[in-house]
């Protein structure tokens, strides 16, 4: 018999997840809500930069440096993602630089694996 193909969580079970992350973990939710409502690789995501993300209204998109180091647009249309990054880079106090700093060695370089 051939395999049986992937079967994805429904919208509500992914919610249901992320509302158990810590409000004051709010870089680890962007993470993962941009990496599952965009499609991104997770190497696509921690490798984003403040000054790759355009949130101008009603074009907010994303430059990512994908496989075979090719650049793509990637569309942010989901209202929460959006207001989650807006919240996230308010928060910030840098204006360029990785989106995904390491916290944990209070160097701030980019977060990895």
């Amino acid at each position: 018999m051939p395999p049986p193909h992937p079967r994805g969580l429904k919208r509500e079970d992914v919610e249901r997840i992320f509302a158990v992350i810590p409000v004051e973990q709010m870089r680890d939710a962007l993470l993962f809500r941009l990496v599952f409502e965009t499609g991104l690789r997770i190497g696509e995501a921690l490798g984003s930069h403040v000054e790759d993300l355009d949130l101008t209204r009603g074009d907010e998109h994303l430059t990512v440096l994908g496989k075979g180091g090719r650049k793509r647009t990637v569309l942010l249309d989901d209202p929460k993602l959006v207001n989650l990054l807006r919240r996230y880079l308010r928060t910030l106090g840098y204006t360029h630089g990785p989106l995904f700093q390491a916290t944990k060695n209070g160097r701030g370089g980019p977060l990895r694996y």
